[in-house]
């Protein structure tokens, strides 16, 4: 989210409101409170982590800027088309024969994602990148609740702590939007 706030501002030229700043901030600070960096041995693998994230801001400032002169179809079909050109050589080279107990399960996750996609390029058509920001924090929410019944992980102290800021940051964001659209309309 804090990538997606900075790139939005930088290349989309959004108007970044200190509303929307303080709740990408804090919910980065939740997000650390959960991951905890420098309580555990350094993991280089932190930068792999830094640079997905990365790509996927720029990812989301594209499709904003997209969605702005394209519909949900098109930009979905260039993604599908982008995604299974860097895909299908390293698919090819590790290629597994998918066993028959999978096809429902890749099923429900095509379905699923696409399903996802459609909502995602709808809510760029309707608002700027830097407001929807501090909602892809609520990730971390699912993440907890699928480790919890895919794996039976119970979250710590902290890991709670964090997700409650965390979703107090996104409730803060959407008040925080909706209070300075409210003003600006009594203004024009």
């Amino acid at each position: 989210a804090m990538f997606v706030t900075i790139l939005a501002a930088t290349f989309l030229k959004e108007r970044i409101g200190r509303g929307n700043t303080l709740a990408v901030i804090i919910g980065f600070l939740g997000v650390l409170i959960v991951i905890r960096p420098g309580f555990e041995a350094f993991d280089p693998n932190i930068f792999i982590a830094l640079t997905g994230a990365l790509a996927a801001a720029f990812l989301m400032i594209i499709t904003r800027n997209l969605a702005l002169t394209e519909s949900r179809m098109t930009i979905m079909l260039y993604s599908a088309l982008i995604g299974m050109l860097i895909i299908i050589g390293p698919a090819a080279m590790n290629w597994v024969p998918i066993r028959n107990e999978d096809w429902a399960l890749l099923f429900l996750i095509g379905i699923s994602g696409t399903t996802g996609q459609f909502l995602m390029v709808g809510a760029f058509q309707l608002a700027e990148a830097s407001t929807l920001a501090p909602v892809d924090y609520i990730r971390l929410i699912f993440a907890l609740v699928a480790g919890y019944i895919m794996f039976n992980e119970i979250p710590e102290f902290w890991t709670w702590v964090g997700a409650f800021i965390v979703v107090g940051s996104v409730v803060f964001a959407t008040n925080s939007e909706r209070n300075l659209k409210s003003s600006s309309k009594m203004e024009n």
